[in-house]
């Protein structure tokens, strides 16, 4: 298996995993998740809005919008396992890059 199979592989894994959490924590009432720990006001409205396309829900996009920084847990990982799905493996690496000059 090469480095970059592998990398798919563990993308794939942890998207599956994020999933099974999701769904656990949709049925465990509200946990309201503060975004403002991890992301910028900005990257906050563009992650929220993205929930909003990818759920296929966008008319949701402006009331999510006035509780930043509060979003709901389920959403967010559901959210992260849809973009590790899709997204290619240089996108990822980039955020990553991004992420670390942060810290």
């Amino acid at each position: 298996m090469t480095k970059t199979e592998l990398r798919e592989a563990t993308r794939n894994l942890a998207a599956h995993l994020l999933d099974i959490a999701s769904t656990e924590c949709a049925h465990h009432g509200c946990n309201d998740f503060d975004l403002s720990n991890f992301l910028t006001y900005e990257q906050q409205v563009a992650f929220v809005k993205a929930y909003g396309e990818v759920n296929g829900d966008p008319e949701e996009t402006p009331h999510r919008l006035k509780l930043l920084p509060s979003f709901p847990d389920n959403c967010a990982m559901f959210l992260c396992a849809e973009l590790l799905r899709y997204s290619r493996t240089d996108e990822i690496q980039e955020l990553i890059v991004e992420l670390k000059k942060k810290r």
